[in-house]
């Protein structure tokens, strides 16, 4: 599953880098538990983090 999110999230940042931006500050205002999946997320995934 990481996989398929860091090969979505690298695509959507070359591609769609707005709609990427969009989509992540929609998901950061649902709320503190999005916020802290997202960031455990990320944190398995250093390399996508940086995108």
């Amino acid at each position: 599953m990481a996989r398929q999110a860091a090969f979505l999230i690298e695509i959507l940042a070359k591609d769609r880098p707005e709609e990427l931006h969009e989509a992540y500050d929609d998901a950061l205002a649902l709320g503190p538990r999005w916020r802290a999946s997202m960031q455990a997320s990320l944190a398995r995934m250093p390399l996508t983090a940086e995108v």
